[in-house]
């Protein structure tokens, strides 16, 4: 939990975007939007900031920078934002924070448990962060409405992950002692120690990253325009776009608790049905346009999210080897594509549809969920006949 609460620190200005646009009459609906997803091209950045200073810093020492580059983003652009370019250097601040932060928190999983709890913790992992999550887009949504600038306080909550990442985690920039690396089960099963130990493969990287990419856009088209729609449609005020956006995190809180179970059950199929569980929330917030309708998009979507990105961690995690902070790093580089092209389906759907209302961009967003499905369906497919050919 301690690492955990700045792990999906940029959908805390999810509540503050229609409030912030009526402050900045003069921006662009895409520029508004760009001050939420600028955060991603820094973790991005950051990604290989850190595989680079984790060779020489302990991870729980940089994820308690992180910690802190969050607290002075919480009180600088509360009380310091006189401009769109102003917040923006906020976002990169943020967005700092949550590179460090959030690499940090991966590479401490990946040093601190065995190749069999990984999955059970990657799913407590997404539970703290969709809690941490869940807790900044409601209070955020209620000091929104008493003042948008107010919304930015909800980045407080990196102060106990700050404190927790500096006092109670240990100090490690390798894998701890008690893995399956470095606990003598090498000579038990050599194929894993050879496999740990392992070089990256860039053509291994192909899929993750694609899925990465399409994923945070899909999920983005979603975040970005959530306080755009309740009021566009008359559905409530920023607190209730913020209620929305709380139960997305409940649902993913309780899927990522539930990950490992799943995991062990369905593999990769999880992604498959988080892309289907995504365009049924978008579909049906399309033809309906009602709160309920929102709500239960929000509880498909929180679902999607979290066993999707815990998927691609584990597959990252196997792929890795001894670059596994580096193969972290590049999984960012593609979240933050998705992200970052996630203001550009507003242009996109106006084009495509020919209307600029936010439910046209979730049309799109399901168009895009239902292709992913598909595509995925076709790469297990062919790998499951691949595993078939090479056993005979």
């Amino acid at each position: 939990m301690c690492t955990a609460s700045l792990q999906m620190a940029a959908i805390g200005m999810s509540p503050m975007l229609s409030s912030m646009a009526k402050a900045f009459p003069e921006a662009s609906t895409q520029t508004i939007q760009f001050v939420m997803t600028l955060p991603a091209l820094v973790v991005a950045l950051m990604g290989f900031v850190f595989a680079f200073l984790s060779r020489r810093i302990p991870n729980n020492i940089l994820a308690g920078i992180g910690g802190l580059l969050g607290v002075i983003a919480a009180v600088g652009a509360c009380f310091f934002h006189p401009s769109i370019g102003v917040l923006c250097f906020w976002s990169v601040i943020i967005g700092m924070a949550n590179g460090l932060a959030g690499n940090g928190q991966s590479n401490l999983v990946n040093k601190l448990f065995t190749k069999e709890e990984k999955p059970g913790v990657l799913g407590f992992q997404t539970f703290a962060s969709s809690l941490a999550a869940m807790l900044m887009t409601f209070v955020g949504g209620i000091l929104v409405d008493v003042e948008w600038n107010l919304g930015y306080l909800v980045y407080l909550i990196a102060l106990p992950g700050m404190i927790g990442c500096f006092l109670f985690l240990p100090n490690i920039t390798k894998p701890h002692p008690r893995t399956l690396e470095n606990a003598g089960e090498e000579a038990k099963d050599p194929s894993s120690a050879q496999k740990s130990s392992a070089r990256l493969r860039v053509k291994d990287l192909i899929l993750p990253i694609l899925a990465a990419i399409v994923v945070n856009l899909i999920w983005n088209i979603c975040t970005t325009n959530m306080s755009m729609f309740v009021e566009e449609e008359s559905l409530g005020s920023a607190s209730q776009a913020g209620t929305a956006m709380t139960v997305i995190l409940i649902i993913g809180a309780i899927a990522g608790a539930l990950f490992g179970l799943l995991f062990k059950k369905l593999g990769y199929r999880l992604i498959v049905i988080g892309f289907l569980l995504l365009f049924s929330g978008y579909m049906i917030l399309f033809f309906t346009r009602a709160y309920w309708a929102l709500l239960l998009d929000c509880l498909l979507f929180g679902g999607a999210m979290a066993t999707v990105m815990s998927c691609i961690t584990m597959r990252i995690f196997e792929i890795g080897g001894k670059d596994t902070a580096l193969a972290i790093a590049l999984m960012g580089l593609g979240s933050c594509g998705g992200t970052l092209l996630a203001p550009l389906a507003t242009g996109w759907s106006a084009g495509l549809f020919q209307s600029p209302l936010v439910r046209y961009r979730f049309l799109l967003g399901a168009i895009l969920a239902a292709l992913s499905a598909v595509f995925t369906i076709a790469v297990l497919i062919t790998k499951r006949q691949k595993m078939i050919r090479s056993a005979e």
